[in-house]
């Protein structure tokens, strides 16, 4: 692709400082607030949902969708440990990113945690998560997202592609 078609398929660029964009309030479970940063009711692409979520101490984000949108959480992992210890997808969300950051002492207790908590066998392979997580039901790009970095750290962390 030349140069010139490449700078016309970009699309617009967006900056938001951490304090921008729509916020809510929540009370019930998480007993903190949420910040949309980017959805399609909200200068962002169709199809995925981003923001921030502000927890208190002993709140949580409930299990929910966004369908047909695909949602980015980022974890905070010295934070998220402490807010939501009974949710396996944050457990293994946190197994990964402690393996992506070299820990993988923490990364293997918290993929144990994940599997102990869950109500299934998702955590058991690569194989089975896709079977049973919402892996099948992104985009593509989002796909590939978790392929590079979700993917690769579950398997630093421990967990075998069958």
């Amino acid at each position: 692709m030349s140069a010139e078609a490449a700078e016309e398929t970009k699309g617009p660029g967006i900056v938001l400082q951490p304090e921008e964009g729509q916020s809510y309030w929540q009370p019930i479970w998480a007993n903190g607030y949420s910040i949309v940063k980017l959805s399609p009711k909200h200068a962002g692409p169709d199809n995925l949902a981003m923001g921030i979520q502000v927890i208190a101490p002993g709140g949580y984000v409930r299990e929910h969708s966004h369908t047909p949108n695909q949602e980015i959480l980022f974890c905070f992992a010295a934070k998220a440990r402490r807010h939501t210890p009974a949710h396996p997808n944050i457990r293994a969300q946190l197994a990964s990113a402690y393996a992506l950051n070299g820990e993988p002492e923490r990364a293997a207790i918290e993929l144990t945690e994940a599997r102990r908590l869950s109500g299934d066998d998702r955590y058991s392979s690569i194989v089975r998560f896709r079977v049973l997580g919402v892996y099948g039901a992104v985009v593509p790009k989002i796909q590939a997202l978790y392929e590079a970095t979700y993917f690769v750290g579950l398997r630093l962390a421990g967990m075998p592609e069958e």
